[in-house]
């Protein structure tokens, strides 16, 4: 967090998190626990509704626990977010992202 204050103190821009599927964080619990080992005034989330539902997550569940720590918001299309799930199931994500890029 001292990164996070020292970027705030310096420019005015605040830092916010972005859970994502085969990182370290991307499971409910995992943002709960993030949001609650961080200092609300300090680091804020980006709730990504595609990756939020990768990890198993409901983002708007998720929005009502921290809507005061949402500082950024990333909405994806039901059907990309429904296709990755399906790739994932035969590939890893990282192949699976890899290849819808194509």
């Amino acid at each position: 967090m001292r990164v996070a204050r020292a970027v705030r103190d310096a420019t005015g821009l605040r830092t916010v998190f972005h859970p994502h599927a085969a990182g370290f964080v991307e499971t409910p619990w995992e943002v709960d626990e993030l949001m609650r080992r961080t200092d609300p005034t300090l680091v804020g989330l980006c709730l990504d509704t595609g990756h939020l539902m990768l990890g198993g997550g409901d983002p708007l569940e998720i929005y009502r626990r921290y809507a005061a720590r949402v500082w950024h918001v990333v909405m994806r299309v039901a059907a990309t977010v429904l296709t990755l799930i399906g790739i994932c199931t035969v590939l890893s994500f990282a192949e699976g992202a890899e290849g819808s890029k194509t």
